[in-house]
């Protein structure tokens, strides 16, 4: 019981790395071996047996056995009791101490109880305490982790005492609500700094959690709110807090945190002005294409209607002004006129985002009213119009006015892309038939100089033109329409000269 112990910690210690020995440790710890050397040596080896010896003597060293035990461990004890072991044995052996009353086998006996008496309630109270110390140094170790992980994220920590109303802060805290680290504190000083606009949000939230303690612990609650500096600065602050409920004879509290999280506020603040001058920027981009869209699209009919307008004019003027060629030059005007009303009213729809008319659409009939629209524009510029239609080509499904729109664009490009083109070649011939992968084709073919390699690559992006005057939107609008339509248009050269633009719509499934 002695031995054992004293051998196994004596071997520890050495295979331990010797830690550094403080001298008022190394001087009580002489005092204290000094001392249970010689009252060992006057209790076992020098007073002699016999009636006269006081069976109190056999006390005198437990005072020094638990001295050494209090201030030296585990480690400590079991030395004291090693020693006064071997004097015990020792005075025995040489007729000395208090155990040679009886026979040798009692008195052997009476040794043996002595030291377990002694020894085992005193390695019992420092195992105890050793387990209590290793307790309190862990706790300490782990708040200091805390606090060191709560300083390195600049995080405060408090925690009241809902019994007595005493507030404990960290430091962080201090910090970031501008306390004097040595100023005492209470929970009204506390809420004297939050702003009095919040301080209602973060009272309901504590009352909820106070509210919730039924069980040993309750969830963090979370809340963002705004805190005033004495000297009149703002900081935004985000807090969780918790309510621990009374266990284990310790009264209820709270336990929070306070994080500074006012940098993360401005960054969102100046995130929300970057999007609205985005969407501002966006709103003008919009309204701009949507203008240069219109000054394209209504550009062709207006001046079809100019054109037919002087032409009437002419024939009044010339005297033989012949009332079907009025008629049918009126009629002109009047169509585009509505083909103008149409384009501005599609546009409305898509600001208002109102559905798209779409309905079953006749290609075949589509091309030949494009024909007939732009016949003035074919005879201005000097142009031949064929149309070579497929037979039985089954219908799309799509908003019309859209389509034609996308036709008299390709065509109007046609006819601009042959002004140098001898008189007898200028030719545009427009074409549909079917793919045969449910899709129908639509293509417009020109006699012009053809597509450059630089230019082929940007046709269809807004704001991109090869015209002197022109905006760069019809193509741009084209694919827009034909896309939205689940179509797609390409382009391409064509081996004898001029360029090719097509698309494809998809032809509806039937019901």
């Amino acid at each position: 019981m002695v031995l054992v112990p004293a051998f196994l910690l004596i071997a520890n210690r050495l295979a331990r790395r010797r830690g550094k020995v403080f001298p008022a440790r190394a001087i009580e710890g002489t005092l204290l071996a000094l001392g249970i050397i010689v009252v060992g040596a006057y209790v076992f080896a020098i007073v002699p047996s016999g009636p006269e010896s006081s069976p109190a003597l056999l006390y005198a060293p437990i005072p020094l056995l638990i001295w050494a035990a209090l201030r030296f461990g585990l480690s400590g004890i079991s030395a004291a009791m090693l020693v006064v072991t071997f004097q015990a044995i020792w005075g025995a052996m040489h007729g000395r101490g208090p155990f040679l009353e009886q026979s040798p086998t009692e008195n052997a006996l009476a040794l043996q109880m002595f030291l377990m008496v002694t020894g085992t309630p005193l390695m019992l109270l420092t195992i105890v305490l050793e387990d209590d110390k290793r307790s309190h140094q862990a706790l300490h170790e782990s708040e200091e982790r805390v606090a060191l992980a709560a300083e390195a994220a600049h995080l405060g920590v408090w925690e009241l005492n809902l019994a007595t109303k005493e507030l404990w802060v960290s430091s962080g805290w201090r910090a970031i609500f501008r306390f004097e680290q040595d100023e005492p504190i209470s929970y009204g000083d506390f809420q004297a700094r939050i702003h009095s606009d919040d301080r209602a949000g973060r009272d309901e939230l504590v009352e909820r959690a106070i509210g919730q303690h039924g069980g040993y612990e309750t969830e963090y609650g979370e809340v963002e709110y705004r805190i005033v500096h004495p000297d009149g600065t703002m900081r935004w602050i985000a807090g969780r807090v918790r309510c621990v409920a009374e266990a284990f004879g310790l009264p209820a509290r709270l336990v929070g945190v306070a994080a500074d999280i006012t940098e993360r506020k401005q960054a969102e603040e100046d995130a929300r002005r970057h999007r609205e001058q985005i969407n501002l920027l966006s709103r003008v981009s919009v309204l701009g294409e949507m203008t240069a869209s219109l000054a394209h699209e209504l550009g062709q009919p207006l001046a079809a209607i100019t054109t037919n307008a002087n032409a009437g004019m002419r024939f009044i003027d010339g005297g033989n002004a012949d009332p079907a060629m009025l008629r049918e030059i009126l009629d002109d005007v009047a169509a585009d006129g509505r083909r103008a009303h149409e384009i501005i009213q599609n546009v409305r729809n898509t600001v208002k985002r109102g559905d798209a008319i779409r309905h079953r659409i006749n290609l075949n009939e589509l091309v030949a009213k494009v024909a007939h629209v732009v016949r003035s524009d074919a005879v201005a510029y000097s142009c031949e119009v064929e149309i070579s239609l497929a037979k039985d080509l089954p219908s799309v499904e799509g908003d019309p006015i859209q389509i034609q729109q996308v036709l008299v664009n390709l065509v109007s490009n046609a006819f601009d892309a042959m002004r140098e083109t001898e008189l007898n070649r200028r030719k545009v011939e427009i074409s549909t038939g079917g793919n045969g992968d449910g899709e129908v084709r639509l293509s417009v073919r020109d006699h012009g100089t053809g597509i450059s390699d630089n230019a082929n690559e940007h046709l269809f992006d807004q704001f991109f033109t090869t015209k002197e005057q022109g905006l760069g939107m019809g193509l741009a609008i084209v694919r827009s329409i034909v896309e939205s339509h689940g179509g797609a248009i390409q382009a391409e050269n064509v081996a004898d000269g001029g360029a090719r633009f097509y698309f494809t719509l998809p032809v509806p499934r039937e019901t």
